[in-house]
């Protein structure tokens, strides 16, 4: 599961719906954690890994950003947290072995500061750009799923290259054109230029936005009093959607003001 909780406090972590959510899934990143160093993220049965915001605006109330990832205890052998870019974008690798697949599965669950972030104050980056960098090493090794918040609203915008092919006279031999996919629908038609950014991070990896393109997968992951949107995502290669057993967005719980997004993944492995 992937969710911006907009605050991990003990109320929410003591509320039975957002508990039930959580356990529900084998595998959670949790956005906008708004959590501390000595915050208490554990929920029984799951192990942990607190990602908070190292830096804050001095005059800020409270915290701000973070990430928490839990997964189930009975995974842990199997789960090993790879990268961590600035506690906003974390790589988490399933071992093949363990959980019984073809390849590695690399999981990166991401939540891109918006644009008037005064976290880009302290820290000069292009997220897009560094996951751009983390797809074309992680491909190479197995299969890759990007997902999170991007505050990115792509509309209807196609993200692969529309009637990509060979130039004969300027391509490189091992060039693979980029392949027409199928449309995707959605409930959000607009745009913004984090969506541009977001479509581009497709078309030069190869990853596409799953939103939209499975059955009642195209609504609003974000409702506000400005109204709602889709800036919630799950991406990942043509290659590796066959191995996407389910994707989902679910519905808005008074947790948060976005939806949970869930899917799960094909694998041998039994738990008992």
């Amino acid at each position: 599961m992937t969710w911006n909780v907009n605050g991990l406090n003990s109320a929410k972590k003591g509320c039975d719906d957002f508990v039930n959510i959580i356990a529900k899934h084998d595998i959670c990143f949790l956005y906008e954690s708004w959590c501390k160093s000595d915050s208490n993220v554990d929920i029984n049965g799951y192990t942990s890994h607190n990602f908070y915001r190292k830096f804050q605006h001095r005059r800020a109330r409270r915290c701000s950003g973070g990430l928490v990832i839990y997964y189930k205890d009975s995974l842990k052998d199997g789960i090993t947290i790879i990268k961590n870019h600035y506690d906003t974008i974390i790589w988490i690798k399933l071992d093949h072995v363990f959980f019984k697949t073809e390849r590695d599965i690399y999981l990166c669950g991401s939540y891109i500061w918006g644009e008037d972030s005064p976290a880009y104050n302290i820290v000069n980056v292009d997220l897009f750009n560094v996951i751009e960098s983390d797809v074309f090493e992680f491909s190479q090794l197995g299969s890759v799923y990007v997902f999170g918040d991007f505050n990115s609203r792509v509309g209807l915008k196609c993200d692969y290259i529309v009637h990509d092919q060979i130039n004969l006279s300027t391509d490189d031999i091992h060039y693979v054109p980029d392949c027409n996919v199928a449309r995707r629908a959605s409930q959000d038609c607009s745009h913004n230029n984090y969506g541009i950014k977001l479509l581009d991070l497709c078309k030069s990896t190869g990853l596409r936005i799953v939103n939209g393109r499975l059955a009642n997968t195209h609504q609003y992951t974000f409702l506000s009093h400005n109204g709602c949107s889709v800036i919630d995502y799950l991406l990942t290669c043509d290659n590796d959607l066959s191995q996407l057993n389910k994707f989902c967005i679910d519905s808005f719980t008074e947790c948060s003001d976005h939806a949970p997004l869930s899917f799960s993944l094909r694998c041998n492995n039994v738990c008992t």
